[in-house]
């Protein structure tokens, strides 16, 4: 209660401020977490884990989106300034769902990426400015002790807190989403595959993963899994070049050790794709 909570509470405070704080507590919690998911993301749409990323494009990206920041920052304060929301609290809520939501659905739409993210940057700049203008009117309205500067601090104590639980819940909840494709690497794994199959491939864990495509001949899942095997290979340890398979495939596994770490190398696959159209018949014979 010390750490937390005004100095003679409840008494030192509204009646309202209990029921203001657990619901405020869990709206933060909320956006801790999907914080966390939009982050994700951002990096995602940027080109991180992209081994065809341009570092350049990512970085304009990311410039153009703190440029927009400023300049939106500047703009709302000077228009709140001139003509005050009714209800800055609600708009910068409401705003801080809508660039979330932007900033999630940036991967996803990889063409409009920069264009959500730059959007996104500029709610969340509104946000910045319409909480910050409310979070004092709302400490004076609480404190009734001439305890405003007590109030405010509890309060950043409070938040503080909860980011830390959301925190340590994110830690659980980014990893459940590690390993799942996005839709630029399984365009980049239709572009480097067979007709057949997609091959999707965790540099990182060593793990080679096939998916079968539509309508795909029953042989296709034979030759998805000798290719994926293949890679697995080339991916672990050191090719023996005193046998046939390992003289063949070396020249891959160096390729594939030039490679910065944990980027998928598409040229390696896609060699291993056409090596595939050559051998699947003799395969498949044999």
């Amino acid at each position: 209660q010390r750490l937390l909570l005004p100095q003679g509470f409840p008494d030192s405070v509204s009646p309202d401020y209990g029921a203001y704080q657990a619901w405020d507590s869990l709206q933060a919690l909320c956006s801790s977490l999907c914080s966390a998911l939009s982050a994700r993301a951002v990096l995602e749409a940027v080109g991180v884990g992209d081994g065809s990323a341009s570092v350049t494009g990512a970085a304009l990206t990311w410039l153009l989106r703190d440029g927009v920041g400023i300049v939106t920052r500047i703009g709302f304060v000077w228009l709140q300034g001139a003509s005050p929301a009714p209800s800055p609290r609600f708009v910068a809520d409401l705003l801080n769902d809508v660039a979330l939501v932007l900033e999630i659905l940036a991967p996803h739409w990889l063409s409009l990426g920069p264009a959500l993210l730059v959007m996104a940057a500029a709610a969340r700049c509104v946000v910045g400015v319409a909480g910050g203008a409310t979070r004092a009117a709302l400490a004076v309205h609480q404190a009734r002790r001439d305890n405003v500067a007590d109030v405010a601090a509890k309060d950043s104590s409070q938040e503080t807190l909860v980011n830390g639980a959301g925190l340590l819940l994110s830690l659980l909840l980014l990893p459940l989403l590690d390993g799942r494709p996005c839709e630029a690497e399984l365009r980049k794994a239709l572009e480097c595959g067979s007709p057949d199959y997609i091959i999707v491939i965790r540099p990182s864990q060593s793990w080679v993963g096939v998916g079968l495509r539509r309508g795909a001949p029953p042989e296709a899942a034979l030759l998805g899994c000798a290719q994926a095997l293949i890679l697995e290979q080339l991916l672990g340890a050191q090719m023996d070049p005193g046998t046939p398979l390992g003289r063949s495939l070396e020249p891959l596994q160096r390729k594939i050790r030039k490679c910065p770490p944990g980027a998928v190398p598409w040229g390696v696959l896609a060699e291993t794709s056409r090596l595939f159209r050559d051998l699947g018949p003799a395969l498949l014979r044999g």
